[in-house]
């Protein structure tokens, strides 16, 4: 049963299974899906073999779905000088790395946030800390813009009341208040009710199509970059560029942030 009527003008959510959001998500035609990433057991052997090889192909990359690969940024560390204890003066290698990028804006009307659990060796079982970054831009996001669908698509091992007690614990003590109360004025569907409203389907405004996921091939400290995850052969050095994916560079990445909207079809991801 839907609430939707005491929330005109207002976004509405629902926290559903992932097995329901794979039967259904073709529903929804085009939805803004931020998708959950382990960052030590899928982010960090990429950023090893980046720092390693140079490259951003590697076994745990190229394992990614391809909606992860396009939350991945490539950027650039280090390069800085650093006073040691012993007073000397240390210089950090510049080198590459991966992050995952954090939600902030969209034309879609539709939002679908993957949440994910992790057991970590002092806290225990606990609400994926990126998943709670992403789930608090989301809820800011949807509250200020109004007229947006939120899925919460649940891949914990928590019930949907148990997932819900466990993000309000998890919530920063700055910002619990207020977060919590528009999490509560959020969901306002069920499972069922959240699929069926066809005015939430597509756009804010017209997106622009996507941009292929390139790097440049221009030499950056006298490495060359990658095309698509193939390495570009050089006579010297392969290397990864500073940019990667749709992000461009950090000033574009805002600029682009409209552009991460994906179709989606019906079942699960092969």
């Amino acid at each position: 049963m839907s609430l939707r009527s005491k929330r005109a003008g207002q976004s509405i959510g629902a926290v559903v299974s992932d097995v329901f959001w794979k039967t259904h998500q073709a529903r929804l035609g085009v939805v803004e899906l931020i998708p959950g990433v382990d960052g030590s057991e899928e982010m960090a052997p990429i950023r090893q073999s980046l720092r390693k090889t140079g490259l951003l192909e590697c076994d745990a990359y190229n394992q990614l779905r391809p909606i992860q690969k396009q939350w991945i940024k490539l950027g650039q560390v280090g390069g800085h000088y650093r006073n040691m204890p012993d007073g000397k003066t240390y210089y950090d290698e510049p080198y590459w790395t991966v992050n995952l990028s954090i939600f902030e804006k969209t034309t879609c009307k539709t939002i679908a946030l993957e949440i994910r659990e992790k057991t970590y060796f002092l806290a225990g079982k606990k609400i994926d800390n990126t998943s709670m970054e992403q789930l608090i831009s989301v809820l800011n996001y949807a509250h200020d813009q109004g007229g947006r669908r939120v899925i919460l698509i649940n891949q914990t091992s928590y019930s949907p009341e148990a997932l819900l007690s466990q993000i309000k614990d998890q919530l920063p003590q700055s910002e619990s208040e207020r977060t919590w109360s528009r999490l509560q004025g959020l969901l306002c569907e069920s499972e069922d009710s959240i699929f069926s409203l066809d005015e939430f389907n597509g756009h804010i405004v017209t997106a622009h199509p996507l941009i292929p996921l390139t790097l440049p091939k221009e030499s950056i400290l006298g490495m060359v970059g990658l095309v698509m995850g193939t390495p570009y052969e050089s006579p010297s050095l392969t290397h990864a560029s500073a940019h990667q994916s749709r992000f461009f560079s950090e000033k574009e990445a805002s600029k682009h942030s409209e552009m991460k909207c994906q179709y989606f079809s019906a079942g699960p991801e092969k």
